[in-house]
């Protein structure tokens, strides 16, 4: 018996070409097509013009929350106290005894009428110079139970009888508020805010957020909130 298989075909050789990729770029729905690739734009920054005051306007005043529930605010304040009036006095005197030598025995100038108009206004301008307001850093801190100054002296709630400390102008100068109050059995002046010139407005910006304070951190803790 004979079996026959059938005929097998020859392979047939394909020529080899090259497949080269070609990458495409996927534009989003919005976006322009570019023929080249641009360097990006440069990005301006348009800073605020610098103000008279510089860029804090609460210049000198900060007011902060405090961990134990109350509000520490730091302000400016005229030092008053009597060693900077006697250190005026003093440097004034000074001035004038050096100047008046040097004027009219020392190094006169032109006569003795012109030394002496010399004189007087060496002194208005040293005295315009020394009477300057010291300035010095106060403190008042509004905590639960208590009111703090400068860190010191602290004045308990439970002693303010009657009513809660309020700001009240000084009738001898319209340019300081005190904030007063009962305090036992004593009127006591806790502070007295003075105004540093005449654009300042410290006295009454510290009179509205302490005001403010006092309300609401005392009010809470009077009913237990």
């Amino acid at each position: 018996m004979t079996i026959m298989l059938p005929a097998m075909r020859r392979p047939i050789h394909l020529p080899q070409t090259k497949l080269t990729r070609t990458p495409v770029r996927l534009i989003r729905q919005g976006e322009p097509a570019r023929a080249k690739r641009t360097s990006p734009a440069p990005i301006i920054l348009h800073v605020p013009a610098a103000t008279p005051f510089g860029q804090n306007a609460y210049a000198g005043y900060v007011r902060v929350l405090t961990a134990e529930g109350g509000v520490h605010i730091t302000y400016k304040n005229v030092d008053t106290r009597w060693r900077h009036t006697i250190r005026r006095v003093l440097v004034w005197t000074a001035c004038t005894i050096l100047g008046g030598w040097l004027l009219l025995y020392h190094e006169p100038l032109l006569s003795d009428g012109f030394n002496f108009l010399c004189l007087i206004a060496l002194m208005i301008v040293t005295w315009l110079i020394v009477r300057r307001p010291v300035e010095m850093v106060c403190t008042v801190e509004i905590r639960p139970d208590c009111m703090v100054l400068d860190g010191t002296d602290v004045f308990r709630v439970e002693f303010m009888e009657g009513e809660w400390p309020i700001f009240q102008p000084d009738p001898d100068d319209e340019d300081t508020l005190v904030l007063g109050g009962v305090y036992g059995s004593r009127f006591v002046e806790y502070i007295t805010a003075h105004r540093l010139d005449e654009h300042d407005r410290t006295p009454e910006l510290l009179a509205t957020h302490l005001q403010d304070a006092i309300e609401q951190i005392w009010s809470r803790a009077e009913f237990g909130f």
